[in-house]
């Protein structure tokens, strides 16, 4: 099997961030048995053109912080979350790209779920 050069990964990374995609956080494998959060004021968040950085070695990742509303109650019940992804829509619509957290989260009532720049990251292998 033949593999990509960088370029055309990297213009496949900038052409898939340059349309506002939405990042959601699941209580498993959003492409398996995975089911995104819900109550407790979660919502998705856009992330534009202007979070991402230029793609290099068919990597990019995000160059700006992604907070999600402050929690009016436990997330996931209080049990840990453990995925994130990058959907289609602001509600509905498809997984695009997903990944596990480095470290699974519990997200309590006060708690502001956030991303720091670079934590987000996207390959084409």
């Amino acid at each position: 099997m033949a593999d990509f050069v960088e370029s055309i990964r990297n213009e496949w990374l900038d052409t898939f961030g340059a349309t506002t995609r939405y990042l959601a956080l699941f209580d498993g494998d959003p492409q398996g048995a995975g089911t995104e959060l819900s109550g407790g004021a979660y919502a998705r968040v856009a992330i534009a053109s202007a979070d991402w950085g230029a793609a290099a070695a068919g990597a990019k990742s995000n160059t700006t912080k992604k907070s999600f509303p402050q929690a009016s109650a436990d997330w996931n019940g209080g049990s840990a979350i453990s995925h994130w992804a990058l959907m289609s829509l602001s509600t509905g619509g498809v997984v695009q790209a997903s990944d596990a957290l480095n470290v699974a989260k519990i997200v309590q009532s006060g708690d502001t779920p956030e991303f720091d720049v670079g934590e987000l990251d996207l390959t084409v292998a």
